[in-house]
């Protein structure tokens, strides 16, 4: 029997939306990759936060402190790659992000779903700046949650990435018979393209 090239995309979508709701889901944690200030390509693991599969959109929280905030906003075209151990798929979408900073609606809505504990994560100081080694013994029963100023301050620096996807490049691994294809988008989300090509 045929696949359905159609019939695939949308598992596929419909598996990242599932990805978003259980924390122990394979594609819960995607690797985005972008391009560094000298134009080397720089990859990261990001919790994938939520999905919008009718405008291919995954979201993705962020310090808008980091590198990766900066180097999206000099160069908005990005990578975004995931694997099931599951299905033995990976995916690998190409796109553009979109940053949607602290005063910005969905920015705002983005925050208020987040636990205090998540919050407190942005409470401290910038990504990559020095810090002293943790403690052995500290575990969330001794954490501290954060003061309504603290709060504030993490408020200021948290950022959402809106990465638009314009193209999927799918692949399932078979004991004998790789399978891939090619999947273009439109700016409306359908899909405008789509082929099957050697592996």
């Amino acid at each position: 029997m045929e696949l359905d090239l159609a019939s695939i995309d949308k598992d596929v979508w419909r598996e990242f939306e599932a990805a978003c709701e259980v924390r122990d889901h394979d594609l819960h944690y995607l690797s985005l990759a972008t391009l560094s200030y000298d134009q080397v390509p720089v990859s990261r693991l990001l919790v994938l936060r939520g999905v919008n599969a009718q405008e291919r959109q995954l979201i993705f929280h962020t310090d808008i402190k980091s590198d990766k905030w900066l180097e999206l906003s000099a160069h908005p075209k990005a990578s975004i790659l995931g694997f099931s151990e599951r299905a033995g798929e990976q995916y690998r979408f190409n796109g553009y992000a979109e940053l949607l900073a602290p005063n910005s609606d969905i920015n705002q809505i983005e925050w208020d779903k987040l636990s205090l504990w998540t919050k407190n994560t942005y409470c401290g100081g910038p990504p990559g700046e020095e810090t002293h080694a943790p403690q052995s013994g500290e575990n969330m029963k001794d954490a501290v949650p954060p003061t309504p100023e603290q709060l504030v301050k993490g408020r200021a620096r948290f950022g959402v990435i809106l990465f638009k996807a314009d193209g999927l490049d799918w692949f399932q691994l078979k004991r004998s018979d790789n399978r891939r294809a090619i999947f273009s988008y439109a700016d409306q989300g359908d899909i405008k393209s789509a082929k099957w090509i050697n592996p």
